[in-house]
């Protein structure tokens, strides 16, 4: 009766351990994004005239479990100045590139933004001077 018993106690522990991991496995909580970071630092010196070269965009996602994630640019909504950047030619001064990235459906964009300065362009020519062709003569 006792070894009867002690069954039905042993196998009764065991399904609530069952039923434990399985409630454990579907309730555990995936990482949700909390934060996006914009680092233009890579992008050199700005001419006007150039595109921006979204390849050297360093776009970071953090997360509620203290993870950190680089993304593409082509996983975020990039605009300049307001505007969605089509690789238009720059324009001297300075401008404000923003990332705007939706980590889940439904959910609101997080957005990062950095300031870049784009510079005026010299295009700067010889001049040639040649010699006279006949002599000049001062009196």
């Amino acid at each position: 009766m006792k070894q009867r018993k002690f069954l039905v106690v042993l196998l009764a522990l065991v399904m609530v351990l069952c039923v434990c991991a399985v409630v454990a496995c579907t309730v555990e909580e995936q990482a949700k994004a909390t934060g996006v970071t914009l680092d233009v630092g890579k992008l050199g010196t700005l001419q006007e005239g150039a595109t921006l070269d979204v390849s050297k965009l360093k776009i970071t996602v953090s997360y509620s479990d203290k993870t950190q994630k680089d993304i593409a640019a082509s996983d975020v909504t990039l605009t300049l100045d307001g505007k969605a950047y089509n690789k238009e030619p720059l324009t001297e001064g300075e401008h404000t590139v923003k990332v705007s990235y939706v980590p889940a459906e439904n959910a609101d964009p997080l957005t990062a933004e950095a300031k870049i300065t784009v510079s005026h362009v010299h295009n700067l020519s010889l001049i040639h001077i040649s010699e006279p062709t006949r002599p000049i003569s001062i009196s």
